[in-house]
């Protein structure tokens, strides 16, 4: 079996050059199974969310074990990402989110939550 096809048919996202047309022929390593109760609208989001946390706090804040972080809008599409990567590098995080997204925001993994005001 080729590697390809162990996902053809199958519900895959990722992203890679040229990944806002209709039509793209990826690299199989680019591409991962989509959740089953994920839209592909959603799944779509996902890739330059995570990869803008990821860059902003390995990449340019060079974060690492022990450090503090304050993440503002915990609960948006970038933040929630950069709330779950603070806490896998060690990092004590600090969330500020609306008072409507703090139980969420905690089960993410936040140490102090502040609703900003």
């Amino acid at each position: 079996m080729k590697p390809w096809e162990k996902i053809i048919g199958d519900r895959v996202f990722g992203s890679c050059v040229g990944s806002h047309a209709e039509y793209v022929c990826p690299k199989e390593n680019v591409l991962t199974f989509m959740p089953n109760n994920a839209t592909f609208e959603e799944a779509a989001a996902i890739p330059c969310a995570a990869q803008t946390a990821l860059q902003a706090l390995r990449d340019v804040g060079k974060l690492k074990a022990g450090d503090k972080v304050l993440i503002y809008g915990a609960s948006g599409g970038v933040g929630h990402f950069a709330v779950q990567l603070a806490v896998d590098f060690g990092a004590e995080v600090t969330a500020v989110c609306s008072t409507s997204n703090i139980e969420w925001v905690k089960s993410l993994g936040a140490h102090q939550i502040n609703t900003g005001n």
